[in-house]
């Protein structure tokens, strides 16, 4: 069972409405700009625009190129926020998996060091965050590095002001559940491994756009609840 985090992510997220929505709560989560940089602000953000349209035209070097530029803005968290995660996006296209992971980390960093660290919003930008960078080290096989981020995923994601959000739950928990699933069936833990697929398919089941997600973790639950019956009664496989 393939990580799902880098098709609904990646593209379910990367659609319009969550991409302004995540900027939105991204611009009001983080410190206020400093009145003397507002100036700046607007041709940050001309850069940034390129760079996603370079992105866009899979011209993933000179999108890093430039996004780089705005990720090193200490001064616009939001802004460099944002570029991180699409120097990052460029780098995993490029195969630079290194790299990657130092711009989700810093994304990350940019995200926990907010002064509105706590709240909701915040929590979701973190979230985030983590959802890429746990599907980097699953597509890796690096699964001591993808148990830790989606634990800590795991616990922000369950807490009361997260699961009251819907579309949230659905586009951020459910993945959880699923890779977290994936960890335990690589481990042969299939008891573990049939919940969380369950937890998933539960999720989306009420969601036909993701239909195609609710039948792989239906799929995988059914092969998985059957290896563990096996596994009790030393059946063999």
């Amino acid at each position: 069972m393939k990580p799902i985090f880098s098709d609904l992510l990646f593209l379910v997220l990367f659609t319009v409405p969550f991409v302004l929505y995540l900027a939105k709560i991204a611009r009001g989560s983080f410190a206020e700009l400093p009145a003397h940089l507002s100036a700046e602000e607007n041709s940050l953000r001309e850069l940034y625009q390129t760079a996603t349209e370079l992105y866009d035209q899979d011209n993933y070097e000179a999108a890093a190129a430039t996004a780089m530029i705005v990720a090193a803005q200490e001064d616009n968290p939001a802004l460099a926020f944002d570029a991180a995660n699409l120097v990052a996006k460029c780098e995993a296209q490029l195969g630079n998996y290194e790299a990657a992971e130092e711009y989700l980390q810093q994304a990350l960093h940019l995200a926990t060091s907010s002064p509105k660290a706590n709240t909701t919003d915040m929590q979701e930008v973190r979230l985030y965050s983590l959802g890429q960078l746990s599907e980097l080290y699953l597509n890796q096989s690096k699964d001591e590095q993808a148990w830790a981020v989606l634990s800590e995923a795991k616990v922000l994601a369950e807490s009361a002001q997260i699961a009251e959000n819907p579309q949230f739950k659905k586009l951020i928990l459910g993945p959880i559940y699923h890779n977290l699933a994936i960890l335990h069936e690589r481990a042969h833990d299939w008891s573990e491994a049939t919940k969380y697929y369950w937890l998933a398919r539960e999720i989306w089941e009420k969601s036909p756009e993701l239909d195609s997600r609710r039948q792989a973790s239906h799929e995988a639950y059914m092969l998985c609840g059957k290896k563990a019956a096996q596994k009790m009664f030393d059946a063999p496989e």
